[in-house]
């Protein structure tokens, strides 16, 4: 690093304890930078000098939360509008969710009932609990994505 550089780097340096400090010694850190702000390598600031610039970044924390959209009158409502589109489309898509997993519990439901009054011995079969087995294949969830193992070449039903 130039020396010319360097301290226009420290010159530009939001810490004032920083500034003086490296004012005050001709010794030159170096400069890491973390989360957007300069900030010198451990070991190089004294203990007291590194309390001020933490006490220092303690009380500016609101000056580093992101600004609030400066939008005129018009550009708000814009904003506003579209805003409440989104949440009315994405209302809209959960409702239609909701609906076809009704429908479809509802068409599992009448297909056991019908299977029931059919035939008793092959609903209770259908039913019957597998021990030692936590979660069978064959309920499986479908998915709105593909799975990353697309069959499963050992599967035997037992």
């Amino acid at each position: 690093m130039f020396p010319s550089t360097a301290s226009r780097s420290l010159s530009t340096s939001p810490n004032s304890a920083t500034l003086i400090y490296a004012k005050q010694t001709s010794k030159l850190t170096s400069v890491v930078f973390t989360r957007g702000k300069r900030t010198k390598s451990k070991g190089g600031l004294p203990p007291l000098v590194q309390r001020a610039i933490t006490q220092l970044s303690v009380l500016s924390a609101s000056k580093k939360q992101p600004k609030l959209l400066k939008l005129s009158r018009e550009d708000f409502i814009k904003h506003q509008t579209i805003q409440h589109c989104w949440a009315t489309y994405q209302k809209e898509l959960r409702a239609q969710r909701n609906e076809q997993l009704k429908l479809q519990y509802k068409s599992a439901k009448e297909a056991m009932d019908a299977l029931k009054e059919l035939n008793p011995t092959l609903f209770e079969a259908a039913n019957a609990p597998e021990d030692g087995k936590r979660f069978p294949m064959e309920l499986k969830v479908p998915t709105e994505y593909p799975p990353d193992k697309v069959w499963h070449y050992n599967f035997k039903k037992e």
